[in-house]
This record gives structure tokens, C-alpha cells and sequence, in this order.
């Protein structure tokens, strides 16, 4: 393993005498390793900026986890009981990938490692979020009861496949169609992982030492094709379910589309980002490198990992406010259709038994 040190103020070189600084942008001169570089090699490619943003994402992730401490303290444990786990989950997103953002900057080696938690991290939300909709306003059974009594529009054209004008128009929500939706928001964490998965176990493999370029290059492009494509379904899944809320006559949720918009924006921001910076990376010379050690792949991942520090630490913030469970939500939920109920209703249902009334009205 090659150590560094600085020799002067714009050069740093390592003991081999291979010059590893200072940050250049004209990077397709140079042949680079298939492997990360260590520690040392990083911050010294980054210099002040990278110890800065160590110490920094490292003061953010702090906050956000006494953030999250003090919802779960203040804000998670006054909910009716099965409510708590999708909304813990919900609300520690922010403090999760803010962490993984830390470590995938700290340690360049652990980046690959990072990358697929956080990948299927963020689409696992959607499905935390379309559980505790479901639990507050009922079930699935009794909202979709109340979808299809009302014949309920259902809007098949909503982001992200109507920024690429796929449009489906619109049908009467039915059973098939709704639970076929929300199939697609539940395996987009799935398809995400094994195909990241597969995308790294073949980069680490270095597979076009055993096939020629012109398969090579396709297969990983198919992969990441498939891997947006699964996203777009699971995120597309999501926003028409959420759409098709607003049909509730009277939710028990109050600014559940807030919630959704941010939760949704969070996702977006970090998916696209690591988006261009791929196309920036492939297509372009303006990620910068330090050969031979840092090169334009591993600063991406870099750079990907500061820009997710700053989001996490803002949505962290916006999280804190917008998911805040009100007494009025909790009452709302609890009598519901105006019958007063356990919260228990929500996980089993039509298990009531007659005394629950008299005993919530003797309660009361």
C-alpha cells in the first residue's frame, strides 16, 4: 500500500515517487487502478476542502441523529402503537443516509459498500410511507371500499413518467389495479439492490478481462438502465397512489400530500444527482482527478457522498417539522368514520367486540 506526503504546496507524491496531486480536470491522459485509494491518497487529493467537509458531515450526522432521538422521544411515542415502526423508519431516513454519506466519503473503499444500502434504502421509504397512509385511514380493505363506492378517478399520468410524456389517461379505482401499483412501490427496493449488486460484484470481478469491450460496455449499460426503469415504476406506483388519496372524502391524515412531496423530493434530489455525475464521469472531463490514485469514478462517488451530506442535513430539518404527528391527527384517526375505536382497529380489523365501545365511552 502506497503512503503519501506533501512535498509542496501544489504536489503531493507518493513514496513510489508517482505524482498523486494536485486536482486536474483533464483526466483521460491518465491510466488509473481499478481499486479505490485509501485514506491517506483521498485527503490529501482534497485537501483542506476534504478535512472540512469531514468535519463537517461528521457535526451533521451528530445533529441528525439527536434529531431523530428527540422525535422518537417527543413526537413517535405519543402514536397509537403500529403506527411507531413506519413512521420510525420514515424519519430516520434523513440520519441514515446522512451516515452512509459520512462513511462512503471518510473511507473511498467502503464507497461501492455504501452505494447499494443507500440505493435500495431510499425506494424501501415509498413502502413505509404507503403502509402507515393505509394504517391511518384504515386499511386497505376499507379505503379502497371507499375509493370504488365513489367511483374514484384513478390518474395513471403522474411523475416521473409524465415528465416523459407517458401519459395513461385515467380508469375507476379497482382492487387489481390499485394492489398492482402498489406491487410496483414494493419491488423497486428489491430490483434496485440486485441489480446495483450485480453491478458492483461484475466491476469488482473486472469482467472485461474475460469479455471484449462491445459486450462489456452494453451489460453495464442495460443494468443501469434497468435499475432507472425499476426506480421510475416503484416512484411512478407511488405518486398515483398518492394522487388518488385526495379522492378520501375526509383523510386522517392531515398534509399527507406534504408529507408525500417531501419524502418524494428527498429521493429524487440524491437519484438524480448520482445521475448526472455518472454522465458528467462518462461523457465529459469536468470531474476533476489526482492521478494515479483518485480517479474521475472515485471522485464522483465523492462528490456524491458531499452533496447527500448537505441533503440529508436540510431534509433532516424539513422531516422534523413536516412529519410531526398532531393530537387532531391521532383523534381524527382513532374515530374515524365518527365511531369511536381502539387505534387496534388498524391492524385487526373486524375484531372488535362489543364491550370495546363501552369501554372507550366509560374511558372518555
Amino acid at each position: 500500500m502506497n503512503f503519501s506526503r506533501i512535498t509542496n504546496s501544489s504536489d503531493v507524491v507518493d513514496y513510489s515517487g508517482d505524482i498523486v496531486g494536485p486536482l486536474e480536470f483533464n483526466c483521460s491522459q491518465y491510466e488509473f487502478g481499478k481499486e479505490p485509494p485509501n485514506v491517506t491518497q483521498h485527503f490529501d487529493a482534497l485537501g483542506v476542502v476534504g478535512l472540512g467537509f469531514a468535519y463537517g458531515g461528521t457535526a451533521s450526522s451528530g445533529l441528525l441523529t439527536l434529531i431523530f432521538l428527540i422525535q422518537i422521544c417527543s413526537n413517535v411515542r405519543k402514536c397509537p402503537w403500529e403506527w411507531q415502526r413506519p413512521l420510525s423508519w420514515i424519519i430516520s431516513m434523513p440520519m441514515i443516509i446522512s451516515w452512509l454519506s459520512l462513511t462512503s466519503f471518510l473511507v473511498p473503499r467502503a464507497a461501492n459498500l455504501c452505494g447499494i444500502v443507500k440505493q435500495s434504502y431510499m425506494p424501501f421509504m415509498l413502502m413505509h410511507f404507503l403502509d402507515l397512509a393505509l394504517m391511518i385511514d384504515g386499511d386497505e380493505e376499507k379505503v379502497l371500499e371507499v375509493l370504488m363506492d365513489n367511483r374514484v378517478p384513478m390518474s395513471l399520468c403522474a411523475a416521473p413518467c409524465c415528465f416523459f410524456g407517458i401519459c395513461c389517461g385515467s380508469s375507476i379505482v379497482t382492487k387489481r389495479g390499485f394492489r398492482a401499483l402498489r406491487r410496483r412501490v414494493y419491488q423497486a427496493p428489491l430490483w434496485q439492490f440486485l441489480l446495483t449488486m450485480a453491478a458492483v460484484v461484475l466491476e469488482i470481478a473486472e469482467i472485461n478481462q474475460f469479455l471484449p469491450e462491445h459486450i462489456v460496455t452494453p451489460l453495464f449499460q442495460t443494468l443501469a438502465a434497468l435499475n432507472v426503469l425499476m426506480y421510475m415504476l416503484g416512484s411512478w406506483g407511488f405518486n398515483v397512489i398518492v394522487k388518488t388519496f385526495k379522492g378520501l372524502e375526509r383523510s386522517n391524515w392531515n398534509r399527507r400530500m406534504k408529507k408525500a412531496h417531501a419524502l418524494t423530493l428527498f429521493i429524487a434530489a440524491m437519484k438524480i444527482q448520482i445521475f448526472i455525475l455518472g454522465l458528467l464521469v462518462d461523457y465529459s472531463d469536468y470531474i476533476p482527478c489526482a492521478p494515479p490514485a483518485v480517479s474521475p469514478t472515485h471522485m464522483k462517488q465523492s462528490m456524491d457522498a458531499m452533496l447527500s451530506l448537505m441533503e440529508a442535513l436540510i431534509f433532516g430539518i424539513v422531516f422534523a417539522f413536516v412529519f410531526r404527528v398532531r393530537i387532531s391527527d391521532i383523534e381524527r384517526a382513532i374515530k374515524g368514520d365518527g365511531t369511536e375505536r381502539s387505534p387496534n382497529f388498524y391492524l385487526v380489523q373486524n375484531m372488535q367486540y362489543p364491550s370495546t365501545h363501552q369501554t372507550y365511552d366509560a374511558q372518555s
